[in-house]
């Protein structure tokens, strides 16, 4: 009897902290939006982002809101930043269509429509799709070469490829935003490296708001994908999209 209340003290305190917890969100968001709506930009701003770190409450809302907010100020390079931040979590073209107007209008570079970006927005587009049909071609399969196998039926190549064909469309969609990321420059000027290594050559001179793409890290560099070649560059230099 003892062990049930003491069973039942902690699953009342656990939800009574959830729901003041959920209660202290929520107005720190209403406080946000209404400091946004009296137009005090630089409050608002820091609460959104103080809201982002803390208690991931409306994420894409707020990548708007701050966009917009340092658009205004001209603070084009964060603006960005957070265009792209919404973008990986809502992909759409208007959005996608105002990130290269404004690296257009501003001279960033590596914006536009390469084959890995093209490639990482389908596949962002289509996660469910990808992993619905790759699970029922598994699925198919996988019977097709039990029931055949138990009836000493010869497995044609065919089943064997789909059923592997269909394990690399999973592990590649599980394992693809892992694999590969992009940045925006965040300095005035950063170097990009012919190695990881702070006295290797430099092949290219980034400027703010400049988007690279990432497929890697090496202690405190991390590894582009540029041109067809594999460079470096500090991770200090950049806002990663997607770690917040």
């Amino acid at each position: 009897m003892q062990n049930l209340k003491y069973i039942f003290i902690c699953l009342f305190f656990t939800l009574f902290v959830q729901i003041t917890d959920s209660q202290g969100q929520s107005h720190f968001a209403q406080k946000a939006d209404s400091l946004f709506s009296e137009k005090k930009y630089q409050e608002a701003a820091n609460l959104y982002t103080d809201l982002i770190k803390k208690h991931d409450i409306n994420k894409g809302l707020a990548y708007l809101k701050l966009a917009y907010i340092h658009e205004n100020q001209g603070e084009f390079s964060l603006a960005i930043y957070y265009l792209n931040e919404y973008h990986k979590l809502h992909p759409d073209e208007k959005v996608f269509d105002k990130i290269n107007q404004m690296a257009a209008e501003n001279g960033f570079q590596g914006y536009g429509q390469s084959d890995l970006n093209f490639f990482s927005l389908i596949v962002q587009k289509n996660t469910v799709w990808v992993l619905l049909i790759a699970t029922l071609i598994i699925t198919y399969s996988f019977v097709i070469l039990f029931l055949k196998r138990n009836k000493n039926i010869t497995i044609p190549r065919a089943h064997k490829v789909s059923l592997t064909l269909g394990i690399l469309a999973v592990l590649l969609v599980i394992n693809f935003p892992k694999v590969y990321k992009t940045g925006i420059i965040n300095k005035k000027e950063a170097f990009v490296r012919e190695m990881p290594a702070a006295a290797a050559g430099v092949v290219e001179t980034l400027s703010e708001g400049s988007k690279v793409n990432i497929i890697g890290k090496k202690d405190i560099w991390l590894k582009l994908w540029e041109d067809g070649k594999i460079r470096y560059i500090k991770e200090n230099d950049l806002w990663i999209i997607g770690q917040e």
